[in-house]
This record gives structure tokens, sequence and C-alpha cells, in this order.
């Protein structure tokens, strides 16, 4: 279980990040 929170954590981070990115690539 602990791998698979730590694998869900992750995507979550992965998710943020994009989102991050895409937010500053439109701003520009």
């Amino acid at each position: 279980t602990q791998r698979l929170l730590y694998h869900d954590v992750m995507l979550e981070n992965f998710a943020v990040m994009a989102s991050l990115g895409i937010t500053e690539c439109f701003q520009e």
C-alpha cells in the first residue's frame, strides 16, 4: 500500500507541475 501511495503522490505532483507549466505557457 505504501508503494501505491507513493505512486499516487508522484502522479499528483506531476499533474500539478503540468498544469502550472501549461498556465505559464498561456500567460506568456
